[in-house]
């Protein structure tokens, strides 16, 4: 962090910084995060931390479904990924270290065919990716993405 009015930096913060100010006082600060630092070999998202994240319901599950139990689509299991309610927007820093996304996409078996979403994804604001309208009865969808050079990985 850097304070603009001394023109000096105050050193690193984790999770909060504190001060006072005078009555009728300014304080200017500038801060910055630094992207977190991701392997660069084969990685799964679940794995890593999102930089942002937001669910319209409930909360982000990793290696889960949502009600946390083991992810089925179409009969098929899955020990790796994210289950996570409909109108969900997650994003991770990927600093330019990866070169695929790749995914299988779908609603859980669990939903007993309920339910309907649309899946998208987005690199670096480009949208890449879009399913269509899928519900608990259609089949499941491959993603497979060139993440080559990509700051940042929106999945919506």
């Amino acid at each position: 962090m850097r304070d603009l009015w001394q023109q000096a930096d105050m050193g690193t913060f984790t999770n909060s910084y504190s001060t006072t100010v005078v009555p009728h006082g300014v304080i200017m600060l500038k801060m910055k995060q630094d992207p977190p630092a991701y392997p660069s070999a084969n990685s799964y998202l679940s794995d890593l931390t999102p930089c942002f994240s937001r669910t319209g319901y409930g909360s982000i599950q990793k290696d889960k479904n949502i009600d946390g139990n083991t992810m089925t689509l179409n009969g098929t299991s899955y020990g790796k990924g994210i289950g996570i309610h409909a109108d969900s927007d997650i994003r991770y820093y990927l600093c330019g270290n990866f070169s695929r996304f790749t995914a299988s996409v779908g609603i859980d078996d669990e939903t007993g065919g309920n339910g309907s979403v649309i899946f998208q994804v987005y690199r670096d604001n480009q949208k890449l990716f879009d399913s269509g309208i899928m519900t608990g009865s259609s089949s499941t969808q491959q993603i497979d993405i060139d993440t080559s050079g990509v700051t940042l990985l929106k999945l919506i």
